[in-house]
């Protein structure tokens, strides 16, 4: 495989590639593939040293989980395979998809071979891994001409394709069909979403476009929520994006910061919307709002507090002690009742907007000293 294909999905920064802080933010626990580990931590000295850091911290902090993911798929091999063949029948169907992800991902695999590629590796880093599987398989090596030919049947926007052309394009198309079945295999049996690189969306739309997602529980969030949450860190609030796996940390342990978030983004996709500039500015409204009546609240609570302070069951049986130590009673009594009021009435009020306010915490405490 391409090196690009092999590591979870990652972000460039100036010391190389770290994992997307923006995608993980919507996990409390993460599962990565003992192999892609290792791959990883192979690289630690190269361009991946920054996500092998993350990656060991969340370890440290029982975050990281370890699978092997191909002992998982391999009971289930013949039933892959079936449901691929079954699936790449309807070339035409899929093939719109697979070009719109090549174009994407073409000028991603060039760049990446520039930048950290090995020059024994270049023509297989910047190639369709469907073209190249093919070649393999079929002639045991990578010709030139059918290399160049295979290609264009990719890269063409013709629409009309010979019988022998379509036989071709099927077998390039079943190695990114197969990927994308055994994924779902894969987070139906650990119970967790997928997250894959942006490039993949497409083939998974069209996997799921048959399935009865309405129904059930909604409790494996598509693609669209990582996708969603890069949007948000990324192009609407990047100035609230942690800046170190430290950072990550902090948010995922913060009590109601991961689910708010994640429900938000999953409510939003429900109703048929994604992360704007609008959306945005009415959340920022929202949970402006959310604090100010909790604090009102918080004072009426306090205000009332202090009136039933005065009349606390059994308070004429202190009579002989003197208003002192009345007085100091009820403030003990006061201020046990007001934390547990206003633990309650903060909960409430805001706990929608935990996510956006932990990040701000965040910020807050590692802004730059005057």
């Amino acid at each position: 495989m391409q090196e690009h294909s092999v590591f979870p999905i990652g972000t460039e920064i100036s010391s190389g590639i770290d994992l997307d802080y923006s995608a993980i933010l919507i996990a409390e626990k993460f599962i990565i593939d003992a192999s892609a580990l290792e791959f990883v931590k192979q690289r630690k000295h190269l361009h991946l040293k920054p996500m092998a850091y993350s990656l060991s911290v969340l370890e440290s902090e029982g975050l990281l989980e370890v699978q092997n993911f191909g002992d998982m798929c391999k009971p289930h091999h013949s039933a892959i395979v079936k449901k691929t063949e079954a699936l790449v029948e309807d070339v035409d169907g899929w093939l719109p998809v697979a070009k719109a992800q090549w174009r994407v991902l073409k000028p991603e695999l060039e760049e990446f071979q520039r930048l950290y590629g090995l020059k024994d590796r270049v023509k297989l880093d910047v190639s369709h891994f469907g073209v190249v599987n093919f070649l393999m398989k079929r002639d045991g090596e990578i010709k030139d001409s059918e290399f160049a030919r295979l290609h264009s049947l990719i890269e063409s926007p013709k629409r009309r394709l010979k019988s022998s052309d379509k036989a071709d394009l099927r077998e390039i198309l079943k190695p990114l069909v197969a990927q994308v079945i055994m994924n779902d295999l894969i987070r139906k049996k650990l119970e967790s979403p997928f997250i894959d690189w942006d490039d993949a969306q497409g083939f998974y739309s069209r996997f799921y476009l048959g399935q009865w997602t309405e129904i059930g529980k909604a409790n494996f969030p598509s693609l669209g929520i990582a996708e969603n949450a890069r949007c948000l860190f990324d192009m609407i609030i990047p100035e609230l994006k942690p800046s170190n796996i430290g950072e990550v940390v902090k948010f995922i342990k913060k009590r109601g910061a991961v689910p708010s978030l994640r429900k938000e983004l999953w409510d939003l996709l429900a109703n048929g919307e994604a992360v704007s500039k609008d959306w945005m500015l009415k959340v920022l409204n929202e949970a402006t709002k959310a604090q100010l009546i909790t604090e009102k609240r918080n004072r009426i609570i306090k205000w009332i507090g202090r009136i039933a302070g005065l009349v606390i069951p059994g308070g004429d049986l202190l009579g002989g002690i003197g208003v002192g130590a009345i007085d100091a009673v009820k403030d003990v009594i006061l201020d046990a009742s007001e934390t547990s009021a206003e633990a309650i009435s903060n909960r409430s009020g805001k706990a929608r907007f935990e996510w956006y306010y932990a990040l701000q915490h965040i910020q807050l405490n590692h802004s730059p000293k005057a």
